[in-house]
């Protein structure tokens, strides 16, 4: 009695790997992000109301010099997502990779050391953004 075994080429596994490749293509989300640069924690970091107005005022005023040595403007906020009792100094604005319109602001929260920080417009509000080159220049 002669048992045949199926014979697997190379092309088989090549045909198969391209059947499921084209299978998971096709169950990709079709659903797409509102915005490119959407922040994952806005909720839990946002920006309370005076704040925004605040950081909306300085950057309306320094309009004509973008990251030029404008007048910084300093305030205090009981809250803030830098922590309680804040003092907050807009340092210079610019206009991240992105394109995005971003402030480089001094924080500074009770009892704590000042550090820098960094708030850039997402779908017209003011979000925290990661200072990535801080991080950078850091290391």
């Amino acid at each position: 009695m002669h048992i045949r075994c199926i014979n697997i080429t190379p092309r088989w596994l090549a045909a198969l790997a391209c059947a499921g490749m084209l299978t998971g293509c096709a169950q990709a989300p079709s659903a797409q992000p509102t915005s490119q640069w959407q922040s994952t924690d806005v909720i839990s970091n946002s920006i309370q109301p005076e704040l925004q107005q605040f950081l909306g005022q300085a950057s309306e005023q320094n309009a004509e010099a973008p990251g030029g040595p404008g007048e910084q403007s300093t305030a205090m906020f009981e809250h803030t997502p830098w922590g309680k009792q804040t003092e907050v100094t807009i340092q210079s604005r610019y206009y991240a990779g992105s394109g995005r319109q971003c402030l480089r602001l001094l924080v500074a929260p009770a009892a704590l050391g000042a550090r820098i920080a960094i708030a850039c417009q997402q779908n017209d509000q003011w979000v925290p953004v990661r200072p990535v080159t801080q991080l950078l220049n850091a290391q």
